[in-house]
């Protein structure tokens, strides 16, 4: 939960500066990416369909997930682990089909 709650704690300005950084010509990622020798040249990871999708995601995650963990139980996890589900199996059997926002 603070992991999702840690955005609202920072301006979109400043989140969104932290991406341009990250992301830039000669950024984090991509100085990181040319020491692994996993790239030979910078990549464009920004002003294209790439950064937008990471900072996007990273700037409207936390208004989706929060009304979704409001809203829905958790006390159903809970009964299907306790019935011998694993973790994954409970999360995606009994808590993501809850999501969808379609009640019977």
């Amino acid at each position: 939960m603070i992991m999702v709650v840690l955005p609202f704690w920072t301006s979109v300005l400043v989140r969104t500066t932290a991406w341009v950084v990250l992301l830039q010509q000669h950024g984090v990622v991509n100085d990181m990416l040319m020491t692994l020798h996993i790239i030979s040249q910078p990549a464009e990871l920004i002003f294209n369909w790439i950064g937008t999708i990471v900072a996007m995601t990273h700037i409207q995650l936390p208004l989706t997930l929060l009304p979704i963990y409001k809203t829905i139980s958790p006390s159903y996890v809970r009964a299907a682990r306790s019935l011998g589900a694993g973790p994954f199996y409970a999360f995606w059997k009994v808590y993501f089909p809850q999501t969808s926002g379609e009640r019977p």
